[in-house]
């Protein structure tokens, strides 16, 4: 081996890239527009553009119609409700489930939707209850109505 000292040290081959230098003039060789091309935004220091922007035309997304989860701002998707967070509501003693009283124990929101899903079994007695929504899923309605209670499936409200 060679003897190693700092005089003889070199970085190994391809790890050191010059650096670019621009703005030095026409005869540097990046000179004049600096290797930016000629004007617009894209030449602008800081320049991000927004996604699905297309340089001012109409955007394709605004294009489309209102197809399912093509609009994320959509609200007439039904919150789901699981029978585990019904029971909380019968532990208060209350008899007829609707959207007013699970707007009040804020487990949806006053304008919202809501579907009825089946969550954890657990001992819940639904007997002489009655539970109101716009959709229960099968096992949910199988659940309730096997431990005494009623399943009423209501009109979707319009939700603004």
């Amino acid at each position: 081996m060679k003897n190693v000292n700092l005089h003889s040290l070199k970085y190994n081959r391809g790890a050191v890239i010059k650096r670019k230098i621009v703005g030095r003039g026409v005869g540097s060789g990046h000179g004049s527009k600096c290797g930016k091309g000629s004007n617009g935004n894209k030449q602008r220091s800081g320049y991000r553009y927004r996604p699905g922007f297309e340089g001012g035309q109409t955007p394709l997304k605004k294009k489309l119609p209102m197809i399912r989860r093509i609009n994320k701002f959509r609200k007439d998707t039904p919150k789901t409700i699981t029978t585990d967070m019904l029971a909380r509501v019968i532990n208060s003693g209350i008899k007829e489930i609707d959207s007013t009283v699970l707007s009040n124990k804020r487990l949806i929101k006053p304008d919202e939707n809501y579907k009825v899903v089946l969550g954890r079994i657990s001992d819940i007695d639904f007997k002489s209850i009655i539970v109101k929504a716009i959709r229960f899923s099968k096992s949910a309605k199988e659940f309730i109505e096997s431990k005494g209670g009623k399943c009423l499936e209501e009109a979707e409200s319009k939700v603004k």
